[in-house]
């Protein structure tokens, strides 16, 4: 279920990694999805008219064609109890339930479970007024992230520096019905992507990677769902590592036991690795985008039977394998990215890439129009490559991105994966 590019990702990770799959449907997909092709020769099967949201749609299909497992990718259709339904009719899926999806989908509940559970979480508290989320800012002379509540896309948060800036966001919120916020003490330090895939009672993590927000480079400019990432190297020592089950996931899962929150499926956590700790910034219930699109290319062990060992509360048993590569994904955005956009402009060179060794473009916001593949949304085109280091692996993205791939208004960033981030 998805139709961006970790839902493309996710599909060829499947097929690279899981050779006797007779058949693939993907609802919406895109015109990507469509152009791959399993081991058997058949290509997936889009299904574009039925949309993420459509949960009762995306169940009918999954009884039409008798499909054995559903892998969701966004959060939206997992908020809105997808899994539930899918169970409730004896089928098998791979996604949180609705409560369980409630850590993404609503930012206040994360941050009251985490502070009533002892996770390390950045200090915040949650409101549903102006006047206290105000006063709650000021302590923090204005240092504070204003988060919305409900659902944004990866776009909901304001960083401010001062008071004026906080009283900004939290007003602009709080113009909106039913508002809720969160504010956070802002820290000081270095932002690290954590995968986690859980069986309800075993947690284990995905290598690290590191994504880019913000719309321009040198970390300027708007936030947006993600403009590139890059992995390989650890990111956190393996006593960091411990230091996070510790912190933050050990807690986080017995703070789900207690609640009676039976977590089936991707926790993805915002880390801040500052100089007294490592943080959780935030919670989200699916793979990163546009983490996945390193991570998966990375990842030996197949995405099915991640998702079979979660459902089936064995994934004490499985080992989660990763290639000793360096990914690097440059996102291509429709100039205006993340505001108003231009849309439905001709794509020209993927064809020249498809065989191209350690390199793959994974689609978001296409469509084919009169013959031709177009532009159909904010982020367009993800692609990754990866080798040995992560100076080649940037450099090879890098040579696509600028020469190879061509769009009217294409918008990217020139330094994903570049020292900086070491």
């Amino acid at each position: 279920m998805g139709g961006d590019a970790r839902t493309h990702a996710m599909i060829w990770q499947v097929i690279q990694t899981s050779p006797n799959l007779d058949s693939i449907w993907c609802a919406p997909g895109n015109a990507g999805i469509a152009r791959e092709r399993l081991k058997n020769g058949r290509l997936v099967t889009c299904v574009p008219e039925i949309s993420v949201d459509a949960t009762g749609k995306q169940l009918a299909l999954a009884e039409k064609e008798d499909t054995e497992l559903t892998l969701v990718s966004p959060e939206k259709p997992l908020v809105f109890g997808i899994s539930g339904l899918f169970a409730a009719s004896g089928r098998r899926i791979f996604g949180c339930d609705q409560a369980s999806a409630l850590f993404e989908g609503s930012k206040c509940m994360a941050q009251n479970f985490a502070n009533k559970h002892s996770v390390r979480f950045a200090s915040g508290e949650s409101f549903d007024g102006p006047d206290k989320a105000k006063r709650y800012a000021r302590k923090l002379n204005g240092k504070c992230a204003v988060k919305a509540d409900e659902l944004r896309g990866g776009k909901g948060v304001t960083v401010c520096h001062s008071m004026s800036e906080a009283e900004v966001a939290i007003d602009a919120e709080f113009g909106k019905p039913n508002a809720k916020v969160v504010i956070q003490h802002l820290l000081a330090g270095r932002e690290v992507s954590l995968m986690v895939v859980c069986d309800g009672k075993t947690a284990k993590c995905f290598e690290t990677a590191q994504d880019y927000k913000l719309s321009l480079d040198g970390d300027l400019g708007e936030m947006t769902g993600g403009m590139g990432s890059f992995s390989g190297e650890p990111l956190l020592s393996q006593a960091q590592i411990e230091e996070v089950y510790r912190t933050i996931i050990n807690p986080w899962l017995a703070g789900c036991q207690a609640e009676g929150i039976t977590f089936k499926g991707v926790l993805y956590i915002g880390l801040m690795i500052t100089s007294d700790g490592i943080f959780a910034l935030e919670f989200n219930v699916r793979l990163g985008d546009p983490e996945a699109e390193v991570l998966l290319p990375r990842l030996q062990t197949s995405l099915l039977d991640i998702a079979d060992a979660c459902i089936d509360g064995s994934l004490d048993r499985l080992t989660l394998s990763f290639k000793p590569i360096h990914a690097v994904c440059v996102v291509m955005a429709s100039r205006g990215y993340p505001g108003k956009l231009e849309t439905g402009k001709v794509i020209t060179g993927l064809d020249d890439l498809e065989n191209w060794r350690n390199l793959k473009v994974f689609h978001a916001g296409t469509r084919m129009e009169g013959g031709n593949l177009v532009t159909a949304g904010g982020r367009v085109l993800a692609a990754t490559g990866w080798a040995t280091s992560r100076v080649v692996a940037a450099n090879l993205v890098y040579e696509v991105v600028n020469s190879r791939i061509n769009f009217s208004g294409k918008h990217f960033r020139q330094d994903i994966g570049r020292p900086r981030f070491v």
